[in-house]
C-alpha cells in the first residue's frame, strides 16, 4: 500500500474537482482512505463548506475595454481567484507525505455591458466566509487575481483570450494591457480551445506579426477608503 501512495496512483485516483473515480477496482477504492464510489476525497471537502458573505463591503470596481479587434466578442465573462492564504496552518494534511494542500477556487464576477467593446465590474475581495475545514486552524480566504476571458461567440472550438490582473494591481490601480494576435481569432485550426494569454509588449511577437495584434485592458479603480 505505501509503494501505490509513493508511485502516485492513489493521486491519479481522484478527479480535479476530488471526486474519487469509480469502477477502478474495489481493491484500489479501498487504498483510497475516505474515498468511495460517489464520495469527495478529504483534500477537497472544503469546496463543499465554502461560503460566501451575504454582504461583502471590500469592492473594487474595474473596466474591461477590448480595441482593434478583428471582429466582435459576444462571449465576455468575469472570474476571480482565490486563494486560502493560511493553507499551512488550516488545510487537509496529506497522510503519505505530512504536507497540506493549497486551497484555491474561482468565481464568477458579474460584468455589465457598456458597449460592444467595454465591460465593467466590480470584485469583492471579501466575497468568501473564512471557515474551518479540517478542525486545526480557521482558513483565511484572499483575492488573488481578475481575469476575463471573451470569445467570438462563446462556441467551445473557439481560441479562449484571457486579460488577467493580480490583487496587488487591483488595489493600486493600475492598467494591464496584453497584445493578441489577430491569425487566433476566432480560433486556431487544430486546437480547439486554444488559450491565448497575450503579451504584454508587442515586441514579443516576432516582427512579420506585430503589425496584426489587437489589445484589451483592465483598468482599475483602486482599493476604496
Amino acid at each position: 500500500m505505501a509503494a501505490l501512495r509513493q508511485s502516485g496512483m492513489v493521486g491519479d485516483m481522484t478527479t480535479r474537482d476530488g471526486r474519487c473515480i469509480p469502477a477502478m477496482g474495489l481493491l484500489m477504492l479501498l487504498l483510497m482512505p475516505g474515498c468511495g464510489i460517489g464520495s469527495v476525497s478529504p483534500g477537497a471537502r472544503w469546496q463543499q463548506q465554502v461560503k460566501e458573505n451575504e454582504s461583502p463591503k471590500q469592492g473594487i470596481d474595474f473596466r474591461w475595454t477590448v480595441r482593434d479587434a478583428p471582429g466582435p466578442f459576444e462571449k465576455v465573462v468575469g472570474r476571480a481567484q482565490y486563494d486560502v492564504i493560511n493553507s499551512g496552518e488550516c488545510g487537509y494534511v496529506q497522510p503519505a507525505t505530512g504536507t497540506p494542500t493549497g486551497m484555491t477556487t474561482s468565481m464568477e464576477v458579474p460584468l455589465v455591458k457598456i458597449s460592444d467593446v467595454e465591460y465593467k465590474g466590480t470584485v469583492f475581495q471579501d466575497l468568501l466566509k473564512d471557515g474551518n475545514y479540517y478542525g486545526r486552524a480557521e482558513c483565511r480566504w484572499g483575492l488573488a487575481a481578475v481575469a476575463v476571458v471573451f470569445r467570438a461567440t462563446g462556441a467551445a472550438d473557439e481560441t479562449r483570450f484571457d486579460t488577467l490582473m493580480n490583487r496587488e494591481s487591483l488595489i493600486a490601480g493600475d492598467t494591464v494591457e496584453k497584445f493578441y494576435l489577430d491569425r487566433d481569432y476566432p480560433k486556431v485550426e487544430r486546437v480547439p480551445a486554444y488559450p491565448a494569454f497575450g503579451e504584454s509588449d508587442v515586441n514579443r511577437y516576432v516582427p512579420a506579426f506585430r503589425q496584426a495584434t489587437f489589445s484589451a485592458s483592465i483598468r482599475s479603480n483602486g482599493e476604496k477608503e
